[in-house]
């Protein structure tokens, strides 16, 4: 009653325009919404809701200021509403990004770990805080149990589920909620139980029957923890099907639910049966449909004909063709959709489609080509054109070819010239205008391809028709999917889109990309190649195609060519151009979903020599250069124009000896454009400039400061140089910067020629006397002119500081300014002295322009399309006597495997390897621990980021999802699909890169797994196995059965230990189909010297007062998890802390288990004597200060701790596990009971004075692992 009172009460004090925002808000249409909730605030400012829906509106759009001042007020007004509080967290966690802003309100936030931005860790800590505050509450581990399950956190869900369920056993949703977790870890029994407790408590009559079902099926599976009781299943499945009221299980029995959750296999099952006791026609399809879904083509089939053979359902014809086509059955398909569509009352475009494609695979183009015209219901012309009469036509098309003579650029145009020669018959032409609308229309007009599918269809061209009205829609391959998400997700379209284009284009002989710093404009390399290929006459038949974003910016020169095209970037035409030209040109990156096809040639030509830092060298810009190293890798050839640039290239953007295209030093064609003019050309340039045949041209082109979306300059500052500049006697200055200073600059009053757009800078560079740059690689550009430079460096200690440079101020050419009376001076001796020329040798020509002479654009060119490298220096660093080792070693959380990982890396000859580490990124970058641990690795080696994502088609994605569910697929076919599309990926990734290893040394990550085990060339792949992975299986991660999967496709299943191996080996082959002989182990490798450096360094001073006094120290170190049991060392030491009360424990070490733990330890009134400390960048300080390591844990692989606790010459007490075992035999160190009592007992010994230290030779243990190693991926 008093929810209802409260809610009248809420729904009585809400704005009336609030309601109206809220139709928008739930079509996710925030724009529209906010100035409603906006109303809604005006009109009641203390309305909670209003200012929480506005704070979205925004925080769904990623205005993060405005959502953290609605959301904040929104919080201040219902502190209760706990997700509140996490949308508060994400828009300060945003907004800490955003360096200029700063919070002043932050008083609910104190406390709260800065660096952590992800949502569920946001919440996680808005909930811990509020448990701290209120121990007992049973709602918020209720709700700390829904977010762990929610992002698959397993075992950390079941425990707060415990601690839920202990406070308040009277809510049947948290025992089914619980009961659904168990059931996920297939821990059978005690989901069953929760399952039971839920449907008790439910009042008779009201049990969903989704409740029975989940019941029934626990009963009915092996689980881990239990045998099958049919027995029971049965009569949870009865109970189902009698409360079921949605989903027909009356009629269809229990499948309905096995399908409803996507488990085909029991679904089958169950359908196969229910069909032999009363079969229907439906009944057929269903099972028809559920074979389908799950890739088992014939099967699926032969249900579908069965089914309609007993009811003829055109829905249910359409599936049987498509089960046909999947099994490249055409000419059945065709038959098949031909009948659906035709006998369907509701005119269903799609099938027509799918008849005619299949049709058209079967190989009879002129039926295909008559059946894709049904794909629009009236194929004439009539509809579509503006006017209808002969003489109108004529009138139009000459109009029309009258402004093809100055303009062919616009795609438009060339559709209504196509219409009106289509409406005289005149096919050939049609056709012709047709092809140039579709080859520049950068929408997927399906139309524009049918209308030149109709055309070719009068001349008789049936398998070019088909080709056309096959393009009527970009994904052309049958899927079976919905294709909603193709207008929900852009970032998805695009790289689902491009995958189909890549899979269905076939590349196109003399055609050729051009882009330009990502479509800004016709310029640098490209530019000067393009020109090159233009007018040269043997390349007059070749279509170029160039990447322009803005027709404002097309120069109107290329506009009248026909084989000049002009598509933005990110288009649907530019994404096939992307899969179809032959030859690709970029001087800067294609969009991360760029697949290189074998037979196109690519080149990627960065856009100048790197005065400032590039790749790896670039200060706080973590991994920026991700997606330039990913193009190298599908690029044929990479240009550089000098031996220092060449340098950066290879060795700073982590593609040393492993780029196996050539690396062309040859200079930079855009030099060219500077070196290369007629008097004609620079008549024109000087008076565009608005130069006097008198007059000097100064030419001032500073780089950005600030970043590429904000540009940082002291506007002040350059107004003022430019009022002196512009006073110099016989000079004109032209200034050219960034478009965003540029279009700043626009509005002010300013004593300067602003360089015209159109005009490209090394065009300009040709004309010009006096260079003033900065950190510019126009200088080395400006270098072959032989005529002044100067180098205004007014800020280079500040810059050099905040961006990094390559070169000081010394090293380079030119005259050095530092302030603008200095610049002011040394321009006007200049010119006093006529601008005289500089040579060779003071511009170091040999050293930054070694082979700049003007031909630069022809012999890039003969080295792409003809392997004809006279004149250049061709450079290929792969050695061919060493091995390319590739090692993916997870996020770096700060735990044994990422020490390991470091230890490896750190040990592997780089005379005989050459090592690369593929990463996330944004796995590691916005967490401080991660990022610490990363920077522990050694700096010689290649590291890969990973960027954009997977090219996955529509029935990739379906696939995939198949595979997240259930850890495994059933049918070959989907298993080719998955594989195939891993394989995409590595290509996408990785491209030509040279690998002779893949290591998975991380061992848990599915995605690297599927990635590595795809290749099947003959490159080695293994997987590491850190633990004994059946109880990491059982107990906490169930998608290690995928893990299981990929590893029965390595080469080798690695244990980290022989111990290890043997109980990996035993638990695992049989039941997962792994080969006996891919089991084997390396030990881990240690770094002991570093060990004992990192050890020397003194303790924190808040860490000293844990030393104090005479008691004995004991320390562990390891994360805070299930597998360590610190609660069973917190037990062990309660039990002899009264005996010895000056003895403490130290625990290093962070994670889910931090609060119980906390808990445990007040309980036992241990505050005093034992310390939880968190993570520690560097615990060795604290470990060589203990006087006794202790291990506690239930299962381990081969535990790190253990060895670095030796090389300190530490005492170590450790449970009798298999992993420990294998580290301390014939060692050093104790093992003990796994228990309470068994730990307990070890510390009482080495507290009485029973135990003695050992030692052991670490080196020839080193020594042996590094070789087993070697030896594994030789």
């Amino acid at each position: 009653m008093k929810n209802k009172i409260n809610k009248t009460l809420y729904l009585l004090s809400t704005p009336l325009v609030y309601w109206q925002g809220i139709v928008h808000y739930q079509k996710k249409q925030w724009a529209k919404a906010e100035p409603y909730f906006k109303r809604a605030v005006v009109a009641q400012p203390d309305h909670a809701y209003s200012n929480f829906k506005l704070g979205m509106c925004f925080f769904k759009r990623r205005i993060w200021e405005q959502a953290y001042q609605y959301i904040s007020t929104a919080v201040s007004l219902k502190p209760e509403v706990l997700s509140w509080h996490v949308q508060l967290r994400q828009s300060e966690a945003h907004l800490r990004r955003q360096s200029r802003f700063v919070l002043t309100q932050t008083a609910s936030l104190e406390g709260f770990n800065k660096s952590t931005l992800s949502a569920a860790e946001i919440e996680e800590q808005v909930l811990m805080k509020q448990l701290e505050r209120n121990v007992d509450n049973p709602e918020f581990y209720a709700q700390l149990a829904q977010l762990h399950g929610k992002h698959n956190k397993l075992w950390q869900a079941l425990d707060f589920w415990k601690e839920a369920l202990t406070r308040q056993q009277t809510n049947a949703d948290w025992f089914y909620q619980s009961g659904a977790i168990y059931e996920k870890l297939q821990h059978y029994i005690p989901a069953a139980e929760a399952y039971n407790r839920a449907i008790a408590l439910m009042p008779k009559g009201k049990v969903p029957a989704d409740w029975y079902y989940r019941l029934g099926f626990v009963y009915e599976q092996q689980g881990h923890d239990n045998q099958p009781d049919f027995q029971k299943a049965s009569q949870a499945y009865e109970e189902a099907i009698a409360a079921d009221k949605k989903l027909q299980a009356k009629k269809f029995g229990i499948g309905v639910f096995h399908a409803a959750r996507r488990y085909w296999k029991e679904a089958i099952a169950a359908y196969e049966k229910t069909s032999q006791i009363s079969p229907s026609a439906e009944l057929f399809y269903r099972l028809g449909f559920i074979y389908d879904r799950n890739y088992q083509w014939p099967q699926a089939e032969e249900r579908y004909q069965t089914a309609l053979a007993l009811d003829n359902r055109p829905e249910w014809r359409f599936r049987l063709g498509l089960a046909q086509e999947k099994q490249e059955k055409f000419a059945e398909a065709a038959a098949s959709y031909q009948k659906a569509a035709q006998e369907r009352k509701q005119y269903t475009p799609y099938w027509f489609y799918r008849a005619a494609y299949s049709l058209e695979k079967s190989g009879s183009y002129q039926e295909a080509a008559q059946w894709y015209l049904r794909i629009r219901k009236d194929s004439t012309l009539v509809s579509t054109q503006k006017v209808s009469d002969v003489q109108s036509s004529h009138n139009a098309i000459f109009a029309l070819e009258v402004r093809h003579r100055y303009d062919m650029s616009e795609a438009g145009s060339w559709y209504e010239l196509g219409t009106h020669y289509e409406n005289l018959q005149d096919w050939p032409k049609a056709q012709d205008a047709y092809s140039q609308a579709v080859a520049r229309s950068n929408s997927l007009n399906s139309l524009w391809y049918y209308r030149l599918g109709f055309v070719l269809m009068q001349q008789g061209l049936f398998a070019q028709a088909c080709a056309s009205f096959r393009n009527y829609r970009a994904m052309q391959r049958p899927h079976g999917t919905s294709e909603e998400i193709l207008s929900t997700d852009a970032n998805y379209a695009e790289a689902a889109i491009y995958s189909e284009y890549y899979s269905v284009l076939n590349v196109i002989d003399k055609t050729i990309v051009y882009e330009s710093f990502a479509g800004q404009s016709m310029s640098c390399s490209p530019y000067a190649l393009f020109l090159y290929m233009f007018n040269h006459p043997d390349y007059q038949d070749w279509t170029h195609i160039w990447v322009i974003n803005d027709p404002a910016k097309i120069p109107e020169e290329y506009k009248c060519y026909k084989n000049v095209i002009f598509v933005a970037r990110g288009s649907d035409v530019y994404l096939r151009y992307l899969a179809t030209a032959k030859v690709l040109l970029n001087n800067s990156n294609f969009p991360p979903c760029f697949i290189r096809k074998p037979e196109q040639k690519y080149l990627s030509a960065w856009h100048g020599t790197p005065f400032k830092t590039l790749g790896r060298d670039m200060e706080g810009r973590f991994f920026e250069h991700k997606n330039l190293t990913r193009n190298i890798f599908q690029a044929t050839h990479l240009l550089s124009p000098n031996p220092h640039t060449s340098h950066v290239l290879y060795k700073r953007h982590d593609i040393h000896e492993i780029y196996t295209g050539k690396l062309i030093e040859a200079g930079y064609p855009r030099i060219d454009l500077t070196l290369v003019q007629t008097s004609e050309e620079k008549a024109y340039l000087r008076e565009r400039l608005g130069l006097t045949d008198q007059e000097k041209l100064i030419f001032y082109a500073p780089t950005w400061r600030g970043t590429h979306d904000n540009i940082d300059f002291d506007y002040e500052k350059l107004q003022q140089d430019f009022d002196r500049l512009g006073r110099l006697k016989g000079a004109k200055l032209v200034f050219r910067g960034h478009a965003l200073l540029q279009a700043a600059l626009a509005d002010m009053d300013l004593n300067v020629t602003v360089a015209p757009d159109d005009l490209d800078t090394n065009r300009i560079l040709g004309v010009t006397d006096i260079l003033i740059t900065d950190y510019s690689s126009t200088l080395f550009d400006y270098l072959p002119v032989l005529k002044p430079l100067v180098l205004y460096m007014y800020d280079i200690e500040e810059y050099t500081a905040e961006r990094g440079l390559y070169f000081s101020a010394g090293e380079l050419p030119g005259h050095k300014c530092y302030n603008s009376n200095e610049l002011i001076q040394t321009l006007q001796d200049i010119l006093d002295q006529g601008v005289p020329s500089v040579t060779a040798e003071e511009h170091q020509l040999s050293r930054f322009a070694p082979y700049d002479d003007g031909h630069v654009s022809e012999r890039v060119m003969n080295a792409i399309l003809y392997d004809d490298y006279q004149g250049i220096k061709v450079i290929n660093d792969v050695p061919k006597d060493k091995q390319s080792l590739l090692i993916y070693g997870g996020p770096f959380m700060g735990n044994g495997i990422t020490t390991a990982t470091i230890n490896l890396i750190a040990n592997i000859d780089r005379s005989k390897y050459t090592v690369t580490l593929v990463i996330d990124p944004g796995s590691i970058i916005n967490d401080e621990t991660r990022m610490t641990q990363f920077e522990k690795l050694p700096q010689d080696i290649n590291v890969i980021a990973r960027v954009g994502r997977m090219d996955m088609t529509l029935e990739d994605r379906y696939i995939h999802g198949l595979m997240n569910q259930r850890y495994e697929l059933d049918s070959p076919a989907a298993k080719k699909i998955l594989k195939d599309s891993w394989k995409q990926e590595y290509d996408r990734v990785f491209g030509q890169a040279k690998f002779d290893a893949l290591i998975h040394f991380e061992g848990y990550n599915r995605f690297w797994a599927g990635v590595f085990t795809s290749v099947n060339d003959g490159r080695k792949t293994s997987i590491y196995m850190h633990s004994s992975m059946k109880e990491e299986y059982q107990l906490k991660f169930p998608y290690l059965k995928a893990m299981f999967g990929y590893g029965a496709q390595a080469n080798k299943y690695i244990s980290v230990s022989k111990s290890t191996m043997q109980r990996n080996q035993s638990n695992l082959a049989q039941p997962f189909n792994i080969p006996l002989e891919k089991f084997d182990y390396t030990d881990n490798l240690q770094q002991p010297e570093q060990t004992r450096i990192l050890a020397a360094e003194p303790l924190l001073p808040e860490d000293e007062q844990y030393f104090q006094g005479t008691g004995k120290v004991f320390i562990t170190i390891g994360r805070l998890s299930m597998e360590k049991d610190h609660a069973k060392l917190i037990n062990s030491f309660a039990q002899i802390a009264a005996d010895y009360p000056d003895s403490r424990l130290l625990i290093v070490g962070d994670g889910a288990l931090r609060h119980a733990l906390s808990q445990q330890i007040a309980e036992l009134k241990l505050e005093n004597q034992v310390h939880l400390l968190g993570l520690r960048s560097n615990p060795f300080p604290l470990l060589k200060k203990a006087d006794c390591f202790v291990l506690s844990s239930n299962h381990e692989g081969q535990p790190m701790t253990l060895f670095e606790a030796m090389i300190l010459e530490k005492m170590i007490i450790a449970t009798d596990i298999v992993g420990s075992r294998g580290v301390l035999e014939n060692r050093s160190g104790y093992l003990v009971e796994n228990s309470v009592a068994g730990l307990a007992q070890g510390l009482a010994d080495f507290l009485a004075g029973k135990l003695t230290l050992t030692t052991y030779d670490i080196e020839e243990y080193q020594q042996q692992a590094i070789n087993r190693f070697y030896h594994l991926i030789n």
